[in-house]
């Protein structure tokens, strides 16, 4: 009788440190997963900033820098996909001084929102321009 007593006990312990285990294993997991996803937007924002600043004034030492670090972090942190846009991005010459170029940052914006989840289907490619670039005619 005392040993099945024990071995209720013990076994309840074991039930009960493998339960603990097995849930810290998790939330260590979902914590990086976390922590991975806010360092990809981050990076994903930080971009668009860099991109903004330099637009509006110009190719200064800080707003470069700011460029160059976003893109970095998008280079470790985002996905095959962000990284090939933003390549095509940079051999149009990292400029916004054309239809293409507007074209190619308003797919890389595409394949952000993509890649943190988001769903962009119903929102039009002349909608993201309008918001990025204003209403100017972007079909030259």
């Amino acid at each position: 009788m005392w040993n099945q007593a024990a071995l209720t006990a013990v076994l309840a312990l074991i039930g009960v440190m493998v339960g603990a285990g097995l849930q810290y294993v998790s939330g260590r997991a979902l914590e990086g997963r976390k922590q991975l996803a806010l360092q990809k937007s981050m990076a994903y924002v930080d971009f668009f900033k860099a991109v903004a600043l330099i637009a509006q004034h110009g190719r200064s030492k800080d707003n470069l820098t700011l460029a160059a670090d976003s893109k970095v972090r998008i280079c470790i942190y985002g996905s095959t996909s962000v990284i090939r846009h933003l390549r095509d991005f940079e051999k149009v010459g990292a400029v916004l001084n054309s239809y293409e170029s507007f074209k190619i940052i308003t797919e890389l914006l595409k394949e952000m929102r993509k890649d943190t989840g988001m769903d962009h289907r119903g929102v039009s490619e002349d909608d993201f321009q309008n918001i990025l670039f204003g209403s100017r005619e972007t079909n030259e």
